[in-house]
């Protein structure tokens, strides 16, 4: 699969932007690809070029890296786009938890079920639609990955209201194989 196109959307996330550099680059299958790394903060942005680029030396990857704030001019000719977007994350999800326990409504964490699922699912569910319908323009046979949560809520929303083909990922599961390899003493 090499010599394909990947845009990574909101890569000044620091949870999610290091580890999809690595998995990006860690694959020798995708040696001489073409990487547009974007985000609408210019300063996480560099931080992430400079990384991508150090493991693009690093790792002898051959990748043509560039990098943008504005997406439309990523997005032509992409096979796969990467998204993983948020709005204030930390502040708001806080918020999420916050004001349903003060009612009397219990979630754990807010993020993707609750009354703080829906909240957070009405914040960025219209972010990733934004991607979807710039992708349907500029690229309408790339897949969207979408790593942004709630991830089934934002791929039904994405299903239902754009043509783009997406698959829905969570790095939580990785999260849990562990959890229950350390419950099970393996």
């Amino acid at each position: 699969m090499q010599n394909v196109k990947i845009v990574v959307v909101g890569i000044g996330s620091a949870s999610f932007g290091p580890k999809t550099l690595g998995d990006i680059f860690g694959r020798p299958q995708l040696n001489g690809s073409e990487v547009w790394l974007v985000d609408i903060n210019p300063e996480p942005l560099g931080f992430m070029q400079q990384l991508a680029a150090r493991l693009n030396e690093e790792w002898a990857c051959g990748m043509q890296l560039h990098t943008t704030t504005k997406l439309a001019e990523a997005l032509p000719g992409s096979d796969f786009v990467i998204c993983m977007l948020e709005a204030n994350r930390h502040q708001l999800w806080q918020q999420d938890l916050t004001i349903p326990h003060k009612y009397g409504v219990m979630q754990v964490l807010g993020e993707n079920g609750g009354p703080g699922g829906l909240a957070h699912t009405l914040r960025t569910a219209p972010l990733v639609l934004e991607v979807a319908r710039l992708m349907d323009v500029h690229c309408p046979r790339a897949w969207l990955f979408n790593y942004t949560n709630p991830v089934p809520r934002i791929c039904r929303a994405v299903e239902k209201y754009a043509d783009t083909r997406i698959v829905g990922f969570c790095h939580g599961v990785a999260m849990t194989l562990r959890t229950a390899a350390q419950i099970l003493d393996m």
